[in-house]
């Protein structure tokens, strides 16, 4: 509570308001909301259309081998139908993809989980790429062990559960 109102401008209005009213031979000014703007503006965030999709897929279709070419299509598709946030999508692990059900446990920010349902069209992608993937990788085995599958929903070819690399 107390580290939003810090951001909020007319919290800080707020104590010279009061002390202004309170007082009738107070000089208190009160200042204009263009003097302490907000400290942060969000963007809008850009919804890809059809258009600018279908090229992703395509050339995450060129990719080889086999195996990187449907993670990366389902990752895109992930990110696109299910309206995940990549470091969302990178997180899901095997269990937390409820097939039969059509919903994945999204696990966000600050511990924070929740349960998105999926498309019917996106359930059947995501159950063929983990075919593809089990036949590859059929059971995760420990995460202590190197070069060895993870528990990863997307797995690279290696086995190995995709990461974001940031320079």
């Amino acid at each position: 509570m107390f580290a939003n109102t810090a951001r909020d401008p007319s919290t800080r209005r707020r104590p010279a308001k009061w002390s202004t009213s309170a007082s009738p031979t107070s000089c208190g000014e009160v200042p204009s909301t263009d003097l302490l703007p907000a400290s942060a503006i969000r963007m809008a965030p850009y919804i890809y259309t059809d258009a600018d999709i279908a090229p992703l897929m395509s050339a995450a279709g060129a990719l080889s081998p086999p195996l990187r070419a449907t993670t990366f299509q389902t990752l895109i598709g992930l990110l696109a139908v299910a309206g995940l946030r990549l470091g969302e999508a990178l997180s899901l692990d095997r269990q937390d993809a409820d097939l039969k059900a059509g919903t994945l446990s999204v696990h966000a920010k600050q511990q924070k989980q929740r349960e998105v349902p999926v498309h019917a069209s996106q359930t059947a992608a995501l159950s063929r790429y983990a075919r593809l993937r089990d036949r590859r990788w059929p059971q995760p085995k420990s995460a202590t062990e190197t070069r060895v599958p993870s528990g990863s929903f997307c797995s690279c070819p290696d086995g190995s559960a995709l990461v974001t690399v940031t320079r």
